[in-house]
């Protein structure tokens, strides 16, 4: 064994198929996961008026841990210097809040 094998496989071309096998089967499993995502997404979103009016009583670094968006995002969109803000950001935001009435 030298230097140039890999970890106790042999060598590094098979060292890197594992590697790649384990990658595309995790590749696969974030598919997955995402696609379940999209079919939980809310049936009925809040609409963007409703999210502002909802966030103003919320600490927004709880809202921010909770929905995995940054605290400025959230706040942007509270205090409507954000007119324009993305359909996932708003999915997220209106999911936590409806959890969280």
């Amino acid at each position: 064994m030298s230097v140039l094998d890999g970890p106790g496989e042999g060598t590094w071309s098979t060292f890197a198929m594992h590697v790649a096998k384990e990658r595309d089967a995790l590749a696969q499993e974030l598919a997955e996961l995402r696609a379940s995502l999209v079919a939980k997404e809310p049936a009925k979103m809040l609409t963007l008026d409703e999210i502002r009016r909802r966030l103003q009583d919320r600490r927004l670094d709880a809202v921010a841990l909770a929905t995995g968006l940054h605290a400025n995002s959230i706040a942007r969109i509270r205090d409507a210097t954000n007119l324009d803000p993305k359909y996932s950001t708003l999915a997220a935001l209106s999911a936590y809040l409806e959890a969280n009435q």
